[in-house]
């Protein structure tokens, strides 16, 4: 069957985790719906593959029941890649693999169909909405993007080592850089391990530059509720800072806020050698849209995609999921964005 000659129910942008959540999610709302799924990465997990030696920061006991929420039959296989270090979590390498499992079992369905291709625009006609891509161009009556996001930077004119390079401790060894002055943007959890791998690589000169301090998820008992759920660090990354950083710095590495004193913080920059940014995500941004009829703008997450945080609608018939379009909560006046497997789950089930 001629993939393009079909108005498919539903096309799905993106083989990431999000990706997945959302074929799931409409297998089981929509069993006998018609699902294109499109992807520019060979259907790899998405990002999840470039930092395979990176530990996750959700337990492995938590995985396993969301890989069961979408596969019932789903068999407990994530173990941990080192059982000496930490028998709680695993690295991201060890959750792709489980990802492309997961995908296997998606491309065995017979009402999915899968292409490897880069979407380069959405118009969303009258009656239709049609996708082109790099080979040919789909018709459909919902899309669903769930394209990701790539690490935010600032616009500071210094060198930059990127975060999948900082990430990686094999990398940051091979590139001798112990003895230049490196600045680190950022203390959440990606934050932490890149200053943990710089550390114990034996860099001399390191920088972090923070907003606030690094905070620790904390349960609220009256509320049964975890404020920093979101923000928070937890496992390896959070054992190693309260080792090391907080509440005391028994390291080598100078932390400073800009706004404590904005001279100390130019002074800083202008000296640094390379900066590691590790701040946040941004939306990718290379699919045009054609709009049709855009929402109200009332997401809290990102400044570049507009969309409505609660229903998922980035224009009429077009949703968005994953970490890319996440739904935000508010809690003792801090705002948090839902971006953990089950938030994905929950608010698919809910907006699609």
């Amino acid at each position: 069957m001629n993939k393009n000659n079909i108005i498919y129910n539903f096309i799905v942008i993106g083989g990431g985790l999000g990706g997945i959540t959302t074929c799931f999610i409409l297998l089981r709302k929509y069993p006998d719906a018609s699902i294109l799924w499109v992807d520019k990465d060979k259907f790899n997990c998405g990002d999840l593959s470039k930092y395979s030696c990176v530990y996750a920061n959700t337990r492995i006991g938590k995985m396993n029941k969301f890989f069961k929420l979408l596969v019932p039959y789903y068999q407990e296989c994530i173990t941990p890649c080192d059982k000496n270090e930490n028998k709680e979590y695993c690295s991201l390498g060890e959750f792709a693999k489980e990802l492309i499992h997961l995908t296997r079992i998606l491309h065995n369905k017979s009402n999915i169909y899968y292409c490897s291709d880069k979407v380069l625009s959405i118009h969303n006609g009258e009656t239709q909405i049609i996708i082109h891509t790099n080979n040919g161009e789909y018709m459909c009556e919902k899309v669903i993007m769930a394209t990701g996001c790539e690490p935010k930077t600032l616009p500071i004119h210094k060198p930059i080592i990127s975060l999948e390079k900082a990430l990686n401790k094999c990398i940051m060894k091979d590139l001798n850089y112990q003895n230049k002055n490196i600045v680190v943007f950022g203390n959440r959890h990606s934050g932490i391990l890149v200053l943990k791998n710089l550390y114990e690589l034996g860099y001399a000169h390191i920088t972090n530059i923070i907003r606030s301090d690094i905070k620790i998820p904390q349960y609220i008992k009256a509320d049964d509720h975890e404020l920093y759920d979101q923000i928070g660090i937890r496992g390896i990354t959070l054992h190693w800072a309260q080792e090391n950083l907080t509440p005391i710095n028994n390291t080598n590495i100078t932390i400073i806020k800009k706004d404590d004193d904005i001279n100390i913080y130019n002074t800083v920059i202008e000296d640094t050698d390379y900066i590691i940014y590790a701040i946040g995500l941004k939306q990718r941004q290379d699919i045009i849209i054609h709009y049709k009829n855009k929402p109200i703008n009332n997401q809290k997450c990102y400044n570049n995609i507009e969309y409505d945080a609660k229903t998922g609608l980035i224009d009429e018939n077009i949703y968005g999921m994953g970490i890319g379009f996440l739904n935000y909560s508010v809690y003792k006046d801090v705002y948090e964005c839902e971006a953990g497997m089950f938030e994905f789950y929950e608010q698919g089930m809910k907006i699609l």
